[in-house]
């Protein structure tokens, strides 16, 4: 089976360790209402995105920083819908203390808000919106989340459910796994699985590296 080794494992949040789906639909729905924008074409392309950058392409004649507020506002008090994606548990419980981070388009209050809602821990380091200023995308969360860990991207895998994260992980020279189970975006990637049962990941014995994750055929 195929197999890679990193030093950092950088997990995405909705749709990689939650299934936010109904949640975040629901909320861009009510937002599409109040703004009278289409929907089925805002959905078509929000997936892995922070919410301002979505507003500011399909409604530019919004402040999108004023939207964003209401965006995150509405999540924060609307809970329901986010569940954990399965065999998340089994596979966080496997890591250690460190070597591994998140790194999301979510706020901060919106990222603890979510991994609460899933009975997830807090990971090592968090890096949110909050700590960047451009979105997926652009590579800048996950970098510097090996810079603030002190690993080379080269020494990075990420896991990812959307076209705009994988392209992330792509443009920080990082190897990147996708998950597909709990996501509208289905994009063809080198490393794919459905969910956390499909994929191994246990500290490298060999000493070469810090983690080795192994892949469904």
């Amino acid at each position: 089976m195929p197999t890679l080794t990193a030093d950092l494992l950088l997990f995405d949040l909705d749709g990689t360790l939650v299934d936010s789906r109904r949640n975040v639909e629901a909320m861009w729905r009510a937002w599409c209402e109040k703004e009278g924008v289409d929907p089925e074409r805002l959905l078509a392309v929000s997936e892995g995105r922070q919410g301002k950058s979505v507003v500011a392409e399909l409604a530019p004649h919004l402040d999108p920083e004023s939207e964003d507020e209401w965006i995150i506002r509405y999540q924060l008090e609307q809970t329901g819908g986010v569940d954990p994606v399965a065999g998340v548990h089994a596979m966080i419980n496997r890591l250690s203390s460190d070597g591994w981070a998140i790194v999301t388009s979510c706020t901060r209050a919106l990222a603890a808000s979510r991994l609460r809602a899933a009975a997830l821990p807090d990971p090592p380091l968090l890096v949110s919106a909050d700590d960047i200023s451009r979105s997926k995308p652009d590579p800048e969360g996950f970098l510097l989340a090996s810079d603030r860990c002190g690993v080379p991207p080269r020494r990075c895998v990420v896991f990812e459910d959307s076209v705009a994260g994988l392209n992330a992980a792509a443009a920080a020279g990082m190897a990147a796994v996708n998950l597909t189970a709990a996501t509208r975006d289905t994009p063809d990637a080198e490393h794919q699985a459905t969910d956390w049962t499909e994929v191994a990941i246990e500290a490298n014995a060999d000493g070469t590296s810090r983690w080795m994750v192994t892949l469904p055929a």
